[in-house]
């Protein structure tokens, strides 16, 4: 017999277990109906948050002064991986022999290119289907008398969150050094969504001129005005902790919120360039200026110095492209990302669509300027290709901005006739 005591004990073991257990199917079924998760899925990202599971987050970049954040060799960003020099391969598996990057071979062809998410490749099935991959094959499988004896090698240097800022100084820093023969930016959505949206979340009044959201994120650190962070569950009803967290959360990221941006303006008031870049908005409301410098400084080093320069403004699926085959995919492309809606922060989905094709029509203003700019120099050239997909029926867009392997080959198919072209032109 277990006596009294002994009774209640295992009642209340059964208790707690049968609590734990009821909010952890209940966290995992919310899981597998709000964010697109299977129950595997759900199920074992649920049971990483225990403390004991012994699982710890693995972190895909990293802070860097000079370009604000690097890949983290080793590590995986949506079933891409970064190999052992921090940057994409080309091939589902990490090739036994990487890019010698400092020294650079005759016989070697090298194009890098520099860009965001959309540029790396994120949410492809695998590095083998991004841009850069599909740009070696065609390259490699071309029949062109131009690129005979060389040894194609096409670098993916883009990296999630980047903009023409980190790019460019990603060029001066770790880029012009590796010799490329080619550099390729693949721009526009980042630029526009950080002049657009970034403050709602920061809860600022105005944008801040070349700022991503981990710029805020390491100015808030440094300067002590940190950002929200969701407490550590205990190892004892975790699973009610997290459950009860998620129920109180809105109230609670709400008045944390509240608090932090009281202390964020006074910082950001206090801050010159800060406060140039809020009085420059006013005349300049997409950031259209930065970008078209940003691009321009790259150009400028490329009209001194060998090599050919290429840069893109990429597409959306909000227009120039029939999407019917993306809306019954279910890809929802109509309203922001990672939108924290809050009473601080507002729904800003209703100005998503009308302020990114601002920023893009804006962006093409400086594309067009810019090709003309350097028309005197026959190895840059700055393309438009917004409308590349609009003869397209097939789904080519994963979500908001990112495509996938159809949508990649296709851009890579453009740049490679683009290339062959710039090559013949300087030959």
């Amino acid at each position: 017999m277990l006596g009294k005591y002994g009774a209640y004990l295992l009642i209340s073991i059964l208790t707690i277990f049968g609590l734990e257990f009821g909010c952890f199917v209940a966290l995992s079924v919310h899981t597998v109906y709000t964010k697109e998760k299977t129950v595997g899925e759900a199920v074992q990202l649920w049971v990483r948050e225990h403390p004991w599971s012994g699982s710890r987050p693995r972190v895909a970049s990293a802070f860097n002064p000079l370009t604000q954040t690097d890949l983290i060799p080793g590590t995986e960003i949506t079933g891409l991986k970064v190999n052992k020099k921090g940057f994409f391969s080309n091939t589902k598996k990490e090739p036994e022999r990487l890019p010698d990057l400092v020294n650079k071979g005759s016989d070697i062809f090298r194009i890098v290119i520099l860009g965001g998410s959309s540029a790396a490749g994120l949410t492809a099935n695998s590095n083998a289907e991004t841009i850069s991959a599909h740009l070696e094959k065609i390259l490699k499988r071309s029949e062109s008398n131009l690129l005979r004896d060389k040894t194609i090698e096409v670098l993916n240097f883009g990296v999630p969150g980047h903009y023409s800022f980190n790019e460019m100084n990603r060029f001066f820093v770790q880029v012009a050094f590796l010799n490329p023969d080619i550099t390729i930016n693949f721009d526009g959505y980042n630029d526009a969504y950080y002049a657009n949206f970034q403050h709602y979340i920061q809860g600022i009044p105005v944008p801040v001129m070349n700022w991503a959201d981990y710029t805020y994120t390491t100015f808030n650190l440094f300067h002590g005005a940190g950002e929200y962070k969701r407490p550590a569950a205990p190892p004892i009803l975790t699973y009610f902790y997290l459950m009860a967290q998620r129920l109180f959360e809105k109230f609670l990221l709400v008045q944390a919120l509240r608090t932090q941006n009281d202390a964020k303006r006074s910082v950001y008031e206090a801050n010159p360039y800060i406060n140039f870049s809020w009085g420059y908005r006013s005349k300049d409301p997409t950031y259209r200026g930065a970008l078209k410098t940003n691009l321009s400084a790259i150009a400028s080093y490329h009209s001194k110095y060998a090599g050919l320069y290429l840069a893109y403004l990429q597409p959306t699926p909000l227009r120039y492209k029939d999407v019917q085959a993306e809306i019954s995919s279910g890809v929802d492309f109509r309203r922001s990302p990672g939108n924290p809606k809050t009473e601080v922060t507002g729904d800003i989905d209703a100005l998503y669509v009308e302020k990114i094709i601002e920023a893009f029509d804006s962006f093409a203003i400086a594309f067009e300027q810019l090709d003309t700019e350097f028309k005197a120099n026959a190895n840059i050239r700055f393309f438009d290709i917004q409308r590349i997909f609009q003869p397209v029926q097939e789904r080519v867009f994963n979500d908001v901005v990112h495509l996938n392997s159809l949508g990649n080959e296709i851009i890579a198919n453009r740049m490679a006739g683009d290339i062959l072209a710039l090559i013949a032109q300087n030959n």
